[in-house]
């Protein structure tokens, strides 16, 4: 890596590179300083910086995500439009700025990631918490990119970078109370990477009907995303759509169950690793989507209730697998009391390996969601 402009080291704005090590000097030269911590657009100045240099291989939308291996680490980036050759010095004295940075504060929460997304709506995210991403560029094929990243702390950790390119495609259907059929007005509807990065959200009208253009990856690899839509007074829906760039969609049809006493749901993206109370990554955007449907609700109370994938004697029995249960649907229910939900509408139960949606699990998949948690309307 290398920390000056003028010896940007060249990569292809494609795939996911890794590097061992992080940027542990600022360079020779000083082209990003002087600069207000209050900035939107600068960070201060560079401390342990990196600077790369590509070129857009397609048409269309570009992003990119920075990873660090250690969370703690707190990685910024400015992304500048290359001009001619006198770029270093006019980046220097400012006549060439930025067109895409982001300042916000890391979120080990959600590992640390930064960089450019199809769901994010501003160029600049200032210093402090905030949005990670920064809004995507339109690219041409051709175009050429330097980067700058900044390890802020200097913390010794190694990173990923990597790129996709985006497409849109029409997203359309309609949402209907499962009981009555009748048009929910206002619903949210959203789309998402399966890890959680939020791509485009539309809002239902008078008729429960909707219409978006939703990024989808180039290429014809089909891949998958979650489709969710939530309302209050009802329980939210989440299913997995597989699609690709030239693959045509029909419309969707989701019927949204009314919140009532009784009412049980599967939290089917809620899965955990095996043998502990850890979620998977990919949990994420259910927990948030049951965060959200607790706040938008705030009279509903509601039991979580904890499952297994077996009671296997070799590690623990019975035993073991009700201390997991019980941790698991703890371990949802702690992260709303730590956002603000009042521990009183919530419950916590374990069912241990009683109730396995495979008994008889032949797959990793069905291990996965064999680890589970589901959710039961005590009162609304």
């Amino acid at each position: 890596m290398k920390g000056d402009c003028h010896d940007a080291v060249e990569i292809a704005a494609k795939g996911s590179y890794k590097f061992e090590t992080t940027p542990c000097w600022p360079g020779k030269v000083l082209e990003i300083s002087g600069n207000s911590s209050n900035s939107s657009m600068y960070f201060e100045e560079e401390t342990h910086s990196a600077w790369f240099r590509f070129e857009a291989l397609v048409d269309d939308y570009l992003t990119f995500k920075i990873y660090p291996t250690d969370t703690d680490a707190d990685f910024d980036f400015m992304l500048f439009e290359y001009t001619d050759e006198d770029f270093c010095a006019d980046v220097q004295d400012k006549s060439v700025k930025p067109i895409r940075s982001n300042i916000s504060r890391n979120d080990p929460e959600f590992l640390s990631v930064t960089g450019l997304s199809m769901g994010a709506s501003e160029k600049f995210v200032r210093s402090g918490p905030g949005n990670p991403y920064s809004q995507a560029i339109k690219t041409e094929k051709g175009d050429c990119y330097f980067l700058v990243l900044n390890n802020v702390q200097g913390t010794e950790t190694g990173f990923n970078l990597s790129f996709n390119y985006y497409t849109t495609k029409t997203v359309s259907g309609v949402v209907k109370d499962e009981e009555t059929g009748k048009a929910i007005e206002n619903a949210t509807v959203t789309w998402e990477e399966k890890h959680g990065e939020v791509l485009a959200e539309s809002t239902t009208d008078a008729e429960g009907e909707y219409s978006f253009e939703a990024p989808v990856q180039k290429g014809n690899r089909m891949r998958d995303y979650v489709f969710s839509v939530d309302g209050k007074k009802y329980l939210f829906n989440e299913e997995v759509v597989t699609t690709s760039e030239n693959h045509k969609l029909e419309p969707l049809i989701t019927l949204l169950p009314r919140l009532r006493a009784g009412l049980k749901m599967t939290l089917r993206n809620i899965n955990f690793y095996g043998g502990i109370a850890t979620p998977l990554p990919s949990s994420r955007p259910s927990f948030g989507r049951l965060l959200k449907l607790m706040r938008k609700n705030p009279s509903l109370e509601i039991l979580i209730e904890g499952h297994t994938n077996g009671c296997y004697r070799g590690i623990g029995g019975i035993e073991h697998s009700q201390n997991l249960s019980e941790n698991r649907a703890n371990r949802v229910k702690q992260f709303l009391v730590k956002r603000g939900v009042s521990e009183e509408r919530m419950k916590a139960e374990g069912f241990n390996c009683s109730q396995m949606l495979y008994p008889d699990p032949k797959t990793p998949m069905e291990q996965q969601l064999n680890r589970r948690v589901e959710l039961r309307v005590i009162s609304y």
